[in-house]
């Protein structure tokens, strides 16, 4: 039997449960485990990275994005002090908490938002170092450079090079 649908179905977690709900984005699939499916009737361990669409348990809310900015920056981009930072959707949840790590590290952050009032609110809410709209710039290598060059008390040589980027 084939069941074929294009609607779409909403998953939720019962009220009053203390259940998680989440949507697997990568799972670990070591060559050993083959071996140990042979014959066996329980679940094998493994590990992912989940994100959570809804819960009833105070320890999982829908999101995070602690884990993710925390992990997005000291895992994957890990910068040293002193180097640039670019961060992407900056006046995002995720963004902003990279910024403030990235702060914290004694990096120089430069951030692009999509509209204009993002950009206000970065530059003059928050005060870190330099945001560009990147929906209005049509040479973003020049944004960069720009931004760089405008607030940096030094000269720097690899301004372009030396970015690292923070995928938000």
């Amino acid at each position: 039997m084939c069941v074929t649908t294009t609607s779409t179905i909403k998953f939720k977690v019962p009220e009053d449960s203390n259940a998680v709900l989440v949507k697997n984005l990568y799972l670990s699939c070591d060559p050993s485990q083959r071996a140990r499916m042979t014959g066996q009737v329980k679940p094998i361990r493994g590990y992912g990275v989940a994100k959570v669409l809804d819960s009833g348990n105070p320890n999982f809310k829908e999101g995070m994005p602690g884990m993710t900015a925390y992990i997005g920056f000291y895992e994957v981009c890990s910068p040293k002090k002193g180097e640039y930072v670019l961060v992407s959707a900056a006046a995002g949840a995720v963004g902003q908490l990279v910024e403030q790590f990235a702060k914290l590290l004694g990096c120089y952050v430069v951030r692009s938002a999509g509209s204009k009032e993002k950009v206000d609110l970065l530059r003059n809410k928050f005060q870190f170092d330099h945001a560009f709209n990147y929906k209005e710039e049509p040479d973003l290598n020049a944004a960069l450079k720009r931004s760089v060059n405008t607030s940096s008390k030094q000269n720097i040589k690899h301004h372009c090079l030396n970015f690292r980027m923070s995928l938000v």
